[in-house]
C-alpha cells in the first residue's frame, strides 16, 4: 500500500512505449540517422532510457566553480529527450524552461536538471543559467552546458527506488 501511494514523478497513464532502433546496414550515416530520428520525432516522444528501466547513462557532473576533477563530480543520470517528453510524461518543470526546437546542435549547449540535481550542485540558489561540464569536455574545454530549467524529480527505479539526481539534454 505504501509503494502504490509513493509518487514516482511522472505519469506514463495512456500512453505506450516501444524500442526504436534502426538497422545498422541501412542507417551507417550519422546524419541519415539524425534525419530519421527527426522524422519520428515529429511523431512521437523520443527519450533515450525511459522511466521504470532504471537510470539513464551515469555520467559524472562538474558544476561551475568546482575544480575539473573526479572528485568534484554529481553521479547523475543522463537522458536525452525530445522537446515535448516533460509534458508527454506529466514531469512538471518546476523553475525555467523544457527545451524547444531551437535547442539543438550547433545552439547554444543547454541542459535541464532535476531537483534534486539542482540542490547537490547549487543548494539555496538560483540554478538557471549555472554551468556544468559532462564527460564530453575536456580540461582545456570543459564543454560547458548551461541549465534552461529544474524539472521535478523522478524515481526512475520505480517507486521503491531512490531519487537519483538526472540531467536531460536536447
Amino acid at each position: 500500500l505504501v509503494l502504490q501511494s509513493t509518487p514516482e514523478g511522472f505519469d506514463m497513464a495512456g500512453l505506450s512505449a516501444a524500442r526504436v532502433s534502426l538497422p545498422p546496414t541501412t542507417y551507417r550515416d550519422p546524419a541519415v540517422v539524425r534525419r530519421a530520428f527527426e522524422q519520428i520525432a515529429q511523431q512521437v516522444t523520443l527519450v533515450s532510457s525511459r522511466p521504470l528501466t532504471g537510470p539513464g547513462t551515469d555520467n559524472g557532473l562538474i558544476p561551475e566553480g568546482r575544480p575539473l576533477r573526479p572528485e568534484s563530480a554529481i553521479q547523475s543520470s543522463m537522458r536525452i529527450i525530445s522537446p515535448d517528453y516533460f509534458a508527454t510524461m506529466r514531469i512538471p518543470i518546476r523553475h525555467g524552461r523544457a527545451f524547444t526546437a531551437q535547442d539543438v546542435r550547433g545552439a547554444n549547449r543547454v541542459a535541464v536538471v532535476s531537483q534534486r540535481f539542482a540542490d547537490l550542485a547549487w543548494p539555496g540558489q538560483d540554478p538557471i543559467g549555472r554551468r556544468f561540464a559532462s564527460c564530453e569536455g575536456s580540461p582545456t574545454d570543459p564543454m560547458w552546458k548551461t541549465v534552461v530549467g529544474v524539472a521535478g524529480d523522478v524515481r526512475s527505479r520505480g517507486p521503491a527506488g531512490q531519487i537519483d539526481p538526472e540531467f536531460y539534454l536536447p
